[in-house]
């Protein structure tokens, strides 16, 4: 006899999911100093890598 197991993900209310994502959220303001990678050089600009999903310029 084969048995069907469904995995059920609970992430709570919507409130709690949003507070999850705004705890994750970093505004970075000029002047911060932040942990990266150096990815790119030009005569303007410094493209920093902080681990979100874009890059930091």
């Amino acid at each position: 006899m084969l048995t069907t197991q469904i995995a059920v993900n609970d992430i709570g209310s919507a409130e709690d999911f949003l507070a999850a994502i705004e705890g994750t959220i970093r505004n970075f303001s000029d002047g911060d100093l932040v942990i990266g990678t150096v990815v790119q050089i030009d005569r303007e600009e410094v493209l920093l890598d902080v681990g979100y999903k874009t890059e930091g310029v």
